[in-house]
């Protein structure tokens, strides 16, 4: 089958192996391309969302340059950051603050939850960012599961497998308490569950 050549059979195989026949696992394919779709915007409002409340707390504190300041990140954050100022440049852009948080990976702003910088970032000015204020580990576990099902999403990877309806929940959890009108925004607009809910036999699109 030239569809199936053109996935790669490894690709492929994975569909099949959930499926039985090669019928069910493009009919598989197909589903899991719509929930990816489905999504791609609550993930974007999420890392959107996350990254301007983030860079407006720190920035309130530390001035619109912290992703500089030493005193404040890890040695990785620091390079990590110093990467996307220098990735402007190489493209003739001038790495302002908004141009450098755009830039920044939403593994960067996950990070900055983790145990790390508990009684640094978090403690002094992240946990007054949320409503209600979360327990750090907490919201550091749901980030760094949206975190994953992002990437797998990005490198068009099989998600049919995974809990969605609970990665779905943590979506709203984490903009609920970052910004409630853009959590009732995105559950407006969102496909998700009604994509989830059609049968892998009546999905024709994504």
């Amino acid at each position: 089958m030239a569809l199936r050549g053109a996935l790669s059979d490894e690709r492929f195989q994975r569909y099949l192996d959930a499926s039985g026949s090669e019928a069910d696992a493009l009919r598989l394919y197909v589903w899991n391309a719509a929930v990816s779709a489905a999504f791609y915007g609550p993930l974007q409002a999420v890392e959107i969302t996350l990254r301007n409340t983030v860079h407006r707390s720190l920035g309130s504190a530390y001035g619109q340059r912290w992703f500089e300041n030493s005193r404040l990140l890890k040695p990785g954050e620091l390079r990590i950051a110093r990467d996307a100022r220098e990735a402007l440049k190489r493209v003739g852009k001038v790495a302002t603050p908004g141009r450098v948080v755009a830039e920044l990976s939403f593994s960067f702003w996950v990070g900055l939850f983790a145990n790390a910088y508990d009684n640094t970032a978090w403690r002094l000015q992240l946990c007054h960012a949320f409503s209600p204020r979360p327990p750090r580990n907490q919201l550091y576990e749901r980030l760094d599961r949206l975190r994953t099902l992002r990437n797998r999403i990005a490198h068009h990877e099989p998600i049919f497998q995974r809990k969605l309806l609970d990665d779905y929940q943590r979506v709203l959890d984490v903009l609920d308490r970052l910004s409630k009108p853009v959590k009732e925004w995105v559950d407006h607009h969102s496909r998700v569950f009604e994509t989830i809910g059609r049968a892998e036999l009546d999905t024709e699109r994504f």
